[in-house]
C-alpha cells in the first residue's frame, strides 16, 4: 500500500527547503508515513531534485516544468502511473484540491485534505478581491470530493460545514510541536530597562502578519533603546520594514531563512514573541515559541481563542501599533505575568500539540478511508 502526497499549490521541496521547513516535513511526516504506507510519491509543482534519504520516499516532480495553473490539469495525465500506485491521497493543504479531484474522478483514489488557513481572507488583505472570488468559487464547486478534511480548530471547521461538507467527514487535528526539542532553557533574570530584550519574529513579511505596525510599535516603544528586534523571514514587505526600522531607531537583526531544527535556539535565547497577525491559521511559529515557554504578544485574529488567552498562556492585543507597543511595554514591565505565561504556555502546548501523538491520529484517519 503506496500514499501519495500533493504538497500544496506551488509548493515543492526545494521551496521548503528554502524556508528551513523541509526537515521538518520529512522527519515527522513523509518517514512517519513509509513506516505505516510504504512507498511515499512527494508530487512537486516544480522542476527540482531533492535527494531523500530514504529509498521509501519518491520524488515526482514536475519535470516538463509546465507552469503551475496549466499543470493542475496536466498532473493527472503526466503521472498517471504514479497516481495508479497510490491507495490514498494526503493533499498538504486544500489548495490542490482540483488536481486531487481529477485524480480520484479518474482513478478512484481517495484523498484527504488539510484546510488550515482562511485562504480568501488572505487574498483579500492582500488585495486580490478577485482571486478571493475565485476561491469561494473553488470551495463551493469541490467541497465535497475529499473524502475527509482535516481542520485545525474549530473556526474552520465552521466554515467547512457552512460549505456543505458533512460533519463526518471533517477531522479536527491540530497543529503539532515537538515537545521534547522545542522546550524551555533557563535564562538569566532580567528587569525591564536594564539589560537588552531579545524580541522575536517568524514568518512572512507580509500584509496578513501585520509586520510594518510591529516595526512601528517597537518606534514607540518605551523600552526601544534596550529592544533587540530579531527578524526571521522574508517577504514582499522587508524593503519597507527596513526602512520603519532605520527611522525609529530600532536595533534589529533579520535572518533570511534558518533551518527547522535551528529555530530553538532563537525561541529559547527570546525574551518575547510576537505574533500580531490579522489573520492566522494555527501558526506553528506560536506552537513553538510557546512550547519553549517564549511569552508571547498574539494579536486576535479570528480564532486565537483557541490557541491562547489573554493573561494565561499568551497576551492578547489588537491591530494597530499603539495597541501592539502597550501590549509590549506591560508585558516586558510585569516579570510576575512573563513568569505566569511561560508556565501555562508550555504546559498547555504539552497537553494539546504533542507532534508525534497528533500525526500517528492522523495516519489512522487516513488508513479509515
Amino acid at each position: 500500500m503506496s500514499i501519495g502526497i500533493l504538497l500544496s499549490f506551488k509548493s515543492s521541496m526545494s521551496a521548503l527547503k528554502k524556508s528551513g521547513q523541509d526537515n521538518r516535513f520529512v522527519e515527522y511526516y513523509l518517514e512517519k508515513y513509509t513506516q505505516s504506507f510504504g512507498d511515499v510519491y512527494v508530487f512537486s509543482w516544480n522542476k527540482e531534485v531533492y535527494n531523500f534519504q530514504n529509498d521509501k520516499i519518491i520524488l515526482v516532480p514536475n519535470k516538463w516544468g509546465v507552469p503551475n495553473f496549466l499543470y493542475i490539469f496536466l498532473m493527472p495525465f503526466i503521472e498517471h502511473r504514479a497516481f495508479r500506485k497510490c491507495s490514498k491521497l494526503r493533499l498538504m493543504q486544500f489548495t490542490s484540491v482540483v488536481t486531487a479531484s481529477i485524480v480520484k474522478t479518474l482513478f478512484g483514489v481517495k484523498f484527504i485534505a488539510t484546510y488550515g488557513y482562511p485562504y480568501g481572507s488572505f487574498f483579500k488583505i492582500r488585495g486580490y478581491p478577485l482571486k478571493s472570488f475565485m476561491w469561494g468559487a473553488i470551495e463551493k464547486l469541490f467541497i465535497n470530493f475529499p473524502d475527509g478534511i482535516i481542520v485545525t480548530y474549530n473556526t474552520m471547521h465552521d466554515h467547512i460545514v457552512s460549505l456543505g461538507m458533512p460533519e463526518s467527514r471533517i477531522h479536527e487535528i491540530k497543529n503539532g510541536v515537538d515537545v521534547e526539542i522545542f522546550k524551555p532553557q533557563h535564562k538569566t533574570d532580567k528587569s525591564a530597562g536594564s539589560k537588552t530584550f531579545n524580541i522575536l519574529f517568524v514568518g512572512r513579511f507580509e500584509k496578513e502578519k501585520n509586520i510594518l505596525n510591529l516595526a512601528k510599535a517597537y518606534t514607540k516603544s518605551r523600552y526601544k533603546k534596550t529592544i533587540q528586534a530579531i527578524f526571521v523571514g522574508r517577504g514582499s514587505l522587508e524593503k519597507e520594514l527596513i526602512d520603519v526600522l532605520d527611522d525609529g531607531g530600532v536595533s534589529y537583526k533579520i535572518y533570511p531563512s534558518v533551518p527547522h531544527a535551528n529555530l530553538v535556539e532563537f525561541y529559547q535565547s527570546a525574551d518575547v514573541y510576537m505574533l500580531p497577525s490579522l489573520r492566522e491559521g494555527q501558526p506553528k511559529t506560536l506552537l513553538e515559541a510557546m512550547s519553549c515557554g517564549l511569552p508571547a504578544v498574539v494579536g486576535a485574529y479570528p480564532g486565537h481563542e483557541t490557541l491562547v488567552n489573554d493573561g494565561d498562556n499568551a497576551v492578547v492585543c489588537g491591530h494597530s501599533a499603539d495597541e501592539v507597543q502597550s501590549a509590549l511595554d506591560g508585558l516586558l514591565g510585569d516579570e510576575q505575568t512573563i513568569d505566569i505565561i511561560s508556565v501555562q504556555a508550555r504546559k498547555y502546548i504539552v497537553e494539546n500539540h504533542n507532534i508525534h501523538t497528533l500525526v500517528s491520529r492522523e495516519i489512522q484517519i487516513i488508513k479509515s478511508l
